[in-house]
């Protein structure tokens, strides 16, 4: 008798701990918990103009909204945070440079939340431009889905689509009619890449689940 092989999809499944799956999930967050709280709080904004400002000019607004815009930068924050937790552990190494990039771009979403536009502590003086190469670097560090086609298009995509967005801002050439668009399309992107590993995490369970 033949004895059938284990799979192994279910064994890299079955190596990762409850708590460190709980940790890379927060990616699947990120990306509706922002949309969701900032869309409120533009609501609540007089005057405000989601097609034209960017939604740090909301932590200039009094009251309800920037309650709510604070909600929103400080959640993202703290997902991030989650996320790169889970993908050092992921990682296996003891220093996981790509997963650092996640917990500062964590950091500087928190400090959006807390500190004003204006402020140079607001961004944390900029550090969050560090995801431009979190994607790459974290494609290299962490083994799991590093042959995943979707995981390296997503990779290249958001990368390069951070860099083109920071140069539009450096040069001037980021339409001031339509910076809130240009802003919401160009963070959407950056967030993509943990929000498609935490899906493939969920996905992969599932289907260890049904096996």
């Amino acid at each position: 008798m033949v004895e059938s092989s284990p799979n192994p999809s279910t064994h890299v499944a079955d190596s990762l701990t409850y708590s460190t799956r709980i940790l890379l999930y927060a990616g699947l967050i990120t990306i509706p918990w922002s949309l969701t709280w900032t869309t409120l709080a533009a609501l609540f904004a007089p005057n405000y103009n989601w097609i034209a400002q960017q939604q740090s000019v909301m932590s200039l607004q009094p009251g309800i909204t920037h309650i709510l815009f604070n909600i929103s930068a400080i959640g993202v924050g703290v997902a991030f945070l989650c996320f790169a937790i889970g993908l050092w552990i992921e990682s296996g190494r003891r220093i996981a440079f790509g997963a650092i990039c996640w917990l500062l771009f964590g950091l500087s979403m928190i400090s959006n939340g807390i500190w004003s536009m204006g402020s140079p502590m607001h961004g944390a003086y900029g550090i969050g431009f560090v995801t431009f190469i979190a994607p790459a670097l974290c494609l290299v560090e962490v083994r799991r889905f590093r042959n995943s086609k979707l995981l390296y298009w997503v990779t290249i995509i958001a990368s390069f689509a951070g860099i083109f967005y920071f140069w539009l801002i450096v040069f001037g050439l980021d339409p001031i009619q339509y910076q809130g668009i240009t802003q919401r399309f160009f963070g959407t992107i950056n967030a993509l890449w943990p929000t498609v590993f935490a899906y493939l995490i969920l996905k992969q369970k599932t289907s260890t689940l049904n096996d």
